[in-house]
């Protein structure tokens, strides 16, 4: 009998009492850190759900009402104006999970503290109303909402935490000022300047690059602060950059849309022209797709230079003081900038920018505009720069870099 029993109780069967069998409970012991968490997911969840419904269609109140607090009610507001102004289509909010770095909130009882839930936000290209693009991928961002759980449920705090880049509309009350070339979002009550020089930027790009329709799309944000973290950067990275051209959420993905952001704090400094060369520049990096690009960075940045400055009016002397000093001092270079020349803070930036746009303004000069372009287009889709002097240009990077340091010893000795 003894062996009997010791067998049923290993299929989780024992021997009562009164000699008849009852079940054993083996299922482990409830968790409840476990259960805490998964109430939490349950109810972050359902309110990112009744956020994206109540952003898209719902009344003003049903938006209010999940908020958690006074700022809270004032973000939720400016968000669903930022909604109406752009007229975002297939606005989603979902939400993911608990936000990283946040773990050891999961393990406190539900209904005690705030936390953050990492949500990701989708939405249609702001330029599908136009009829362009229409095989463009959606925007998507993932942001940490930050949430607040109570006795009498969860609520929305803020969606302005955490360093994830994110678009100026997901940061601050924004003034919207659009037409069929460029979307202008500004952290201010005066987008129309903006949208001049936008406009502008865009024949500059289409001067060059006919074939580009689509809707280019500035921020503007209110501070360099704020610039930092629309970015996701540390603060001060950009301090001395007048703009930035970036993916809507700082990849390199090569279908996420770019954009262009302004450093406030700078831009406003350089006056009309200058502002419209920067704009310019950065409107072709969007319209190249440079953000995302493999091609060296003398040539993007040269390329975008070429578009942006002048053509003709201005000598190279002006334009290129920089490198043309640096050639009258210390030789010509013996190479075409390398991609540490472009870094943010170095001495010679500006020089490096200017050889490389001495660069492609000679390939355009030697061979045609519509070589450069080829010769931008060719390595961009995966030619190494090797190939693309060879099959486009008819020579080798040696040859050329021999013809471009004679052009900055002529035009430095000219410059004298």
């Amino acid at each position: 009998m003894l062996c009997a029993g010791l067998l049923l109780a290993g299929t989780g069967w024992l021997l009562g009492h009164d000699g008849g069998l009852s079940s054993a409970d083996t299922r482990p012991r409830p968790d409840p850190a476990a259960a805490a968490a998964l109430a939490r997911a349950d109810a972050g969840a359902d309110l990112v759900t009744r956020l994206s419904d109540a952003l898209d269609s719902g009344a003003e109140d049903d938006l209010v009402a999940l908020a958690a607090s006074a700022p809270a009610r004032r973000e939720l507001r400016a968000l669903r104006s930022n909604v109406d102004a752009l007229d975002l289509s297939d606005l989603q909010w979902r939400y993911l999970g608990l936000a990283t770095g946040n773990q050891a909130d999961a393990l406190s009882p539900v209904g005690t503290t705030q936390w953050d839930a990492e949500v990701e936000v989708t939405w249609d290209p702001a330029d599908r109303d136009v009829g362009r693009d229409q095989e463009s991928s959606g925007s998507r961002v993932v942001i940490p909402v930050r949430v607040a759980t109570s006795a009498s449920g969860t609520r929305f705090v803020s969606a302005r935490t955490g360093q994830q880049a994110a678009p100026l509309w997901l940061r601050s009350r924004v003034h919207v000022r659009r037409d069929r070339d460029a979307l202008v979002v500004v952290a201010g009550p005066h987008p129309g300047s903006y949208r001049a020089l936008a406009d502008r930027a865009v024949r500059d790009v289409r001067a060059v690059l006919p074939e580009w329709e689509d809707r280019l799309v500035v921020e503007v944000p209110a501070s360099g602060l704020q610039l930092a973290r629309v970015l996701g950067s540390a603060p001060g990275r950009y301090d001395g950059v007048a703009a930035v051209t970036t993916t809507v959420d700082g990849t390199r993905t090569r279908d996420t849309p770019a954009r262009v952001v302004l450093n406030p704090e700078v831009f406003g400094d350089l006056g009309p022209h200058g502002q419209q060369i920067v704009l310019s520049h950065e409107a072709t990096h969007v319209a190249t797709g440079a953000a995302t690009t493999t091609v060296p960075a003398w040539l993007s940045e040269g390329f975008a230079d070429y578009v942006a400055l002048p053509r003709t009016g201005l000598p190279a002397r002006l334009v290129a003081g920089q490198v043309l000093a640096q050639v009258a001092r210390d030789g010509a270079p013996r190479s075409l900038p390398g991609e540490d020349a472009f870094a943010s803070g170095t001495a010679s930036l500006g020089a490096s920018y200017e050889a490389s746009w001495l660069a492609c303004r000679l390939i355009a000069r030697t061979y045609s505009e519509a070589a450069l372009v080829t010769f931008y287009t060719r390595t961009d889709r995966g030619a190494s720069t090797r190939q693309a002097f060879r099959d486009v240009l008819g020579t080798t990077p040696a040859a050329f870099t021999v013809r471009w340091r004679a052009e900055l010893l002529r035009l430095a000795g000219d410059a004298r």
